[in-house]
């Protein structure tokens, strides 16, 4: 990157690596015994990042909490992505170190572009934030968060996920539904994320009815509903709002018993009998697919089941699924 930055200087590139780059993975899995440095060095290649799109942390390796005896991403990382303050769209955050609330605060203060954001940090300070974010479309939220982020007028967003994998079986905790109140009536579409057993768990599996009870009440635009889902069942308990039409499902198990392909058609069948509304099945994983796929007859009969309801059943790319 520096050598890129000398040859302009030279006139030998019209512009740096950096000036190119539009998208940053940082994934630190590994160990290290002197996190300050690797975290300024960081902060040095976000400075030369200024037309930056997507940004990814996963700060997870041992030690890099151990800077100062502190369990936040230092300050001068996230300040120094003010670089792409105009270009950045996207932020994920998957799990491990992250910014202090202030910090995080002060980050969408400076990022006033951003469309969708993938963030497991609440705000809980906003009595001094100049926070407007009237770009954003899409949100990630979960489920324990005290968060002072749904008091920001968020007038563009239309979608939403929400994160139930983080509910503790057998806890008497209820989680959040502050965002729904706040942002629901304008959602198009949400993501339901649970990956854990409902079945083997009642307290998830009640959650798990009641987000859908919850999302019925304040979610009066809803056209598509997607469950993400670590079991091939679709719990006949759920309401969906009258408006959807389209439901996605993505199971992360990549197998499947023939005896649970029959099963699983037979929930979409009764939610697909219940809710005329319903009128496309989207299969959003290819992995599903192949799944399914090596049980042809058990497949075959449980599409023919559901498009005799005349409901589209679709792959991943939005072709019927035979």
């Amino acid at each position: 990157m520096l050598r890129s930055e000398h040859a302009v200087e030279l006139q030998e590139l019209s512009h740096a690596m950096g000036w190119r780059t539009q998208r940053l993975d940082v994934h630190m899995r590994d160990r290290t015994d002197d996190p300050r440095l690797i975290m300024d060095i960081l902060a040095d290649i976000l400075r030369r990042l200024p037309n930056l799109r997507i940004l990814t942390f996963a700060v997870i390796g041992h030690g890099y909490a151990a800077s100062n005896h502190s369990y936040y991403l230092p300050e001068n990382v996230l300040q120094a992505s003010s670089a792409c303050r105009d270009t950045l769209r996207l932020l994920n955050w998957y799990g491990g170190l992250g910014p202090s609330s202030n910090t995080w605060a002060s980050f969408l203060e400076n990022h006033p572009r951003l469309e969708e954001i993938n963030m497991p940090v609440a705000l809980t300070q906003l009595e001094n934030s100049h926070i407007v974010l009237n770009s954003l479309k899409s949100v990630y939220v979960y489920p324990y968060d005290e968060n002072e982020l749904w008091n920001i007028d968020f007038p563009n967003v239309h979608n939403a996920i929400y994160d139930m994998t983080s509910i503790i079986p057998g806890s008497e905790v209820a989680p959040r539904y502050d965002f729904l109140p706040k942002i629901g009536p304008k959602l198009t579409s949400i993501q339901i994320n649970c990956l854990k057993s409902r079945s083997a768990d009642n307290n998830i599996s009640f959650r798990f009815n009641s987000a859908f009870r919850r999302i019925v009440v304040n979610c009066t635009k809803l056209a598509r509903m997607d469950i993400v889902t670590c079991e091939w069942r679709i719990s006949t308990a759920v309401s969906f709002p009258k408006t959807v039409h389209t439901l996605g499902i993505r199971v992360t198990a990549y197998q499947i018993p023939k005896r649970s392909v029959d099963a699983f058609f037979k929930d979409i069948h009764s939610l697909s009998s219940w809710f005329p509304s319903l009128k496309t099945i989207c299969f959003m994983d290819k992995g599903n697919i192949r799944a399914l796929r090596a049980h042809p007859q058990a497949l075959s009969s449980g599409l023919a089941r559901i498009t005799i309801l005349g409901v589209n059943v679709v792959d991943h790319e939005g072709r019927p699924l035979v």
